[in-house]
């Protein structure tokens, strides 16, 4: 019998983030491997409300009013009837596709009678790929205050996970986390984020200043603020020091509240642009920033790392904690981590040091071929699918 895979989730191209891409090269790995693909998607633009293809996958787009409302109750409420308005939408094709396995990115978290349509209708097996850990980091980091919100939400995410096979996470650490929520998973492993080798050669020449980049999703997680203030004491230490910011977000209104003078004179702020225009600009900066609210207890792995990474960036990680991600920087020596008392040209010098590594050895494709190699990762996912 024929393999049949559906990936349920509300970003595929051509939108431009790192779930995104994450998700068109699974797709891209999934069809290698003989196994048909459907792309169900959830979409907040009336103009995607429509059947595509994209590099030979049926991507079956669906129009959801407000899921990416800026207006989070608007968007609360568009949420909570998503699955209805897939099950409607896209009964015709899912039927004739037939689909054997389902695989749900999250976020979001309100795909659950999605997923209980397609298994009750074609029994097939399912499969979660987990990443934000939504409602918790948002109730640590007080975005939630409401006690019934919070209770209703973590409710609504425990329900959801019981629904699948298999769940898997970024992160180890995030194992532990979730079995100490008490939340009941059928099975439970570590599915760590993904990506292609870049086969365009990344920025070799030798630059007498220090371009830094924060870019992709500007969000509340992310903590723009801690970057702005990072790029003022880079900017007090060195004139030569340029920076820029790339994305779109909830919080993107809160950077030039956050820039000294300064910064803002030279600093160059992208709203999304085009993957290949993307890389570029990233290609021409010399590190990569990640920055993650330090009050969040789970841990991410963020695409924007993986593709600072390829395009041959080492990382910046701004956090005062100590946890997977940080000791991962640190012992792999693909970047630093800088918190609010670090002495920061030395760090600089560090990485300088590591940018000539990754230029002369190739080391930065080394690490994503060890740790997270796509063509791995989906040989993983359709392992865990036939045991």
């Amino acid at each position: 019998m024929k393999k049949k895979f559906i990936i349920i989730t509300n970003t595929f191209y051509p939108d431009r983030n790192s779930a995104s891409k994450l998700l068109i090269e699974l797709s891209k790995n999934l069809q290698k491997k003989k196994i048909e693909v459907l792309v169900v998607c959830a979409r907040s633009d009336k103009k995607n409300n429509k059947i595509t293809n994209f590099r030979n996958i049926k991507v079956n787009n669906i129009y959801c009013k407000n899921i990416k409302n800026i207006n989070l109750y608007k968007r609360g409420v568009a949420e909570l009837s998503i699955s209805k308005k897939l099950i409607l939408d896209s009964a015709k094709i899912v039927n004739k596709f037939k689909p054997t396995h389902t695989i749900c990115y999250s976020p979001p978290i309100f795909f659950e009678e999605y997923i209980k349509f397609l298994k009750k209708n074609y029994m097939c097996k399912t499969f979660l790929i987990l990443r934000d850990l939504f409602p918790y980091w948002a109730i640590s980091t007080k975005i939630i205050k409401n006690y019934l919100l919070s209770s209703f939400l973590i409710n609504k995410f425990k329900s959801f996970v019981k629904t699948f096979d298999i769940v898997g996470v970024e992160a180890k650490s995030n194992i532990n986390y979730l079995k100490k929520k008490n939340i009941s998973i059928k099975k439970l492993i570590y599915l760590p984020n993904w990506t292609e080798i870049n086969k365009n050669k990344f920025n070799t020449k030798s630059n007498k200043y220090n371009d830094f980049v924060f870019g992709g999703n500007i969000g509340l997680s992310q903590d723009i603020k801690k970057v702005c203030e990072f790029f003022n004491k880079l900017s007090a230490l060195s004139k030569n020091n340029s920076f820029k910011i790339i994305g779109t977000g909830f919080a993107k209104n809160l950077i030039n509240l956050n820039l000294s003078r300064s910064v803002i004179k030279k600093i160059k702020i992208y709203d999304s642009l085009k993957p290949n225009i993307y890389d570029l600009q990233v290609k021409k900066s010399s590190y990569g920033i990640v920055s993650l609210d330090d009050r969040i207890e789970s841990v991410n792995f963020p695409g924007r790392m993986l593709n600072y990474m390829k395009l041959g960036l080492p990382i910046i990680l701004l956090t005062n904690k100590v946890n997977e991600l940080s000791r991962f920087i640190i012992k792999n020596k693909i970047g630093v981590v800088i918190g609010k008392k670090t002495n920061i040209p030395k760090k600089l010098k560090e990485l300088n040091k590591i940018k000539k590594n990754f230029i002369s050895n190739n080391y930065n494709e080394k690490i994503i071929l060890k740790y997270f190699n796509v063509n791995n990762i989906t040989k993983k996912i359709i392992k865990n699918f036939e045991e």
